[in-house]
């Protein structure tokens, strides 16, 4: 990064939760009760290596809205405590796999609640390939700015095949485009901050001062 950090992700990174959430087997009606705030305990957030350690709270917000929602209206609208709550039925090990498998860095210190808030810094490349992985089915591939190098006469000198590795079943993708295809159009939260586009699109904004 030119000894620069990056960007943190902001609401990009919710994405990982739904697809460890739609992974395991919970509905996609699933229903969540998502006032203004919450309370999320430390301790009632599960990692690889079993709960966290401490009686921190954390307390966050929305800025898109409060009720119930299901997986569907939840990412549509871009609810903190949706996605908060959420997070605590899927816990921590699995959303930070995924986005670990689609290239993004994730420290250990990053492995929190605000996880899914995206406090993890990033790059717009890194988050594109992570998006191209659900357009692809599933199938994530490195981002390489060179394919090919040739030489004068138009000879392959030097090649560079894709990198790609299946990191999500293609029905799990195949039901986040589905998701995220209302993030862009009629009362998403997207298409409300005027990045409304087409039906063939999906997407994800994020909701911090950098969004991707």
């Amino acid at each position: 990064y030119g000894d620069a950090n990056g960007f943190q992700a902001g609401s990009t990174f919710k994405v990982f939760v739904l697809a460890a959430a739609i992974s395991q087997g919970i509905p996609l009606s699933t229903t969540i009760s998502s006032p203004p705030t919450v309370s999320i305990t430390k301790a009632s957030l599960r990692t690889c290596h079993g709960h966290l350690l401490g009686n921190d709270t954390w307390n966050p917000q929305n800025s898109t809205g409060s009720g119930s929602f299901n997986l569907y209206t939840g990412t549509q609208r871009s609810v903190n405590t949706f996605f908060a709550q959420l997070e605590q039925r899927t816990g921590l090990c699995q959303p930070v796999k995924l986005a670990r498998e689609m290239g993004v860095t994730v420290p250990e210190n990053d492995i929190v609640g605000p996880f899914t808030l995206g406090v993890t810094d990033t790059n717009p490349l890194t988050m594109a390939g992570v998006y191209a992985t659900f357009a692809a089915r599933g199938r994530y591939c490195t981002p390489q700015p060179v394919t090919a190098v040739l030489n004068s006469a138009g000879k392959v000198i030097e090649d560079y095949p894709p990198a790609c590795t299946q990191v999500l079943r293609s029905d799990v993708a195949d039901a986040i485009n589905d998701i995220l295809k209302g993030v862009q159009t009629g009362n998403g939260f997207g298409a409300s901050a005027g990045l409304a586009l087409n039906q063939e699109s999906a997407g994800k904004t994020g909701t911090t001062s950098n969004n991707m």
